[in-house]
């Protein structure tokens, strides 16, 4: 389910602080069943997850609730300017790609910004967030 975003909602989103963007990324994807990641040639984004206090850095798959905020992330990191938006659908990712980054110990960045700032969530967590389990 693709919509548009107007400039005024992508500059507004933009300076919510993490929590309020872990909210956002949530209710909407809950309303259209898919959001984004960045894609190039060589596959998926897959970042390092940047924390001192942890000494096993996890691997981490950022995703967006937009193709225009992916698309912002890219062009705002140099590395990754060859990186398009992908839209995976929630069902998909729950059913297929969940095992998979349980398995690999892949976590998932929720909408991080220029700065890498977002909440960390394992693929199980992730999963039961959007599918309200407890």
């Amino acid at each position: 389910m693709s919509y548009e975003l107007t400039q005024t909602q992508f500059e507004a989103t933009l300076q919510l602080n993490e929590e309020y963007r872990y909210q956002y990324f949530f209710t909407w994807i809950k309303k259209v069943k898919e959001f984004y990641i960045l894609k190039n040639n060589e596959g998926y984004l897959l970042l390092e997850e940047d924390d001192p206090q942890n000494q096993d850095a996890q691997v981490v798959l950022p995703v967006w609730p937009h193709k225009d905020f992916a698309k912002n992330f890219a062009q705002n990191h140099p590395a990754y300017q060859d990186y398009e938006p992908l839209a995976i659908k929630l069902e998909v990712f729950c059913t297929s790609w969940t095992p998979v980054f349980t398995d690999k110990n892949i976590a998932i960045a929720i909408f991080p910004l220029k700065n890498d700032e977002s909440c960390i969530l394992l693929a199980e967590d992730f999963k039961k967030e959007v599918t309200n389990e407890k």
